[in-house]
């Protein structure tokens, strides 16, 4: 005869084969898609994803949705451009996976919310992992010299010099012309600094990155259309 401890015991072993049993203050996560075939490449702490999410408040209140907006979305795992609650969800995940998170405020935005998202509030996320690739940089991380969390017009200078952003220009580009550099540089600051305090801070740079992928995307969708009319 089993006794009642063995019973409740035996429930949350069941309870914890699809979802992460943990404290109530605590980050769980369900999986409700398993990955395609297997999976041959998790999810690690660096990695950079492509994912597509839902987010809403415990009332049902949708605060963002890649699904809508058709663009997914690029983070570096353990990066602060997004709450610490979704690196951590995500973290083990397999492309084709989907999983429910639910995060806790202190995992999420905290006492302060954020824009819409009211103080204390728990963040409930829908997470579909389109693609995972090897470390990546974060880099605001990478430009904040002082870190401080505000880019100045000569720390955003060297994003030009770092390696993926100056083969996009020429690898000689920063060195032949600083003329053009600064010319560029104060472009970005013009167009990332939204409130025009001469500094970027990091949701405006991640803004701005996130401009740019979806207009070179744009860009490359336009050529298609323009070379199956050829």
């Amino acid at each position: 005869m089993f006794s009642r401890t063995t019973v409740v015991l035996l429930f949350l072993v069941l309870q914890c084969s699809s979802l992460v049993c943990s404290d109530s203050s605590d980050l769980s996560f369900k999986v409700i898609n398993p990955p395609y075939l297997g999976c041959e490449r998790e999810v690690k702490e660096g990695d950079s994803v492509h994912v597509h999410f839902r987010g809403e408040l415990r009332d049902g209140t949708e605060f963002e949705n890649t699904y809508a907006a058709d663009s997914a979305y690029n983070f570096i795992v353990g990066s602060r451009k997004v709450p610490v609650g979704m690196s951590q969800g995500v973290m083990g995940m397999c492309p084709g996976e989907i999983r429910e998170l639910s995060v806790p405020p202190h995992l999420g935005f905290g006492e302060k919310g954020k824009d819409t998202i009211p103080g204390g509030s728990w963040l409930l996320y829908e997470v579909e992992l389109l693609q995972v690739s090897d470390q990546g940089i974060d880099l605001f991380d990478e430009l904040d010299v002082d870190q401080n969390e505000e880019l100045t017009l000569e720390e955003l200078k060297k994003y030009f010099s770092i390696p993926e952003v100056s083969k996009a220009f020429g690898m000689d580009f920063v060195s032949q012309d600083e003329e053009g550099t600064g010319f560029l540089t104060q472009t970005l600051m013009n167009l990332g600094d939204t409130n025009s305090d001469d500094v970027i801070v990091r949701d405006e740079f991640y803004a701005l990155a996130d401009l740019q992928k979806f207009q070179s995307m744009e860009s490359a969708e336009t050529e298609l259309e323009f070379r199956e009319d050829l």
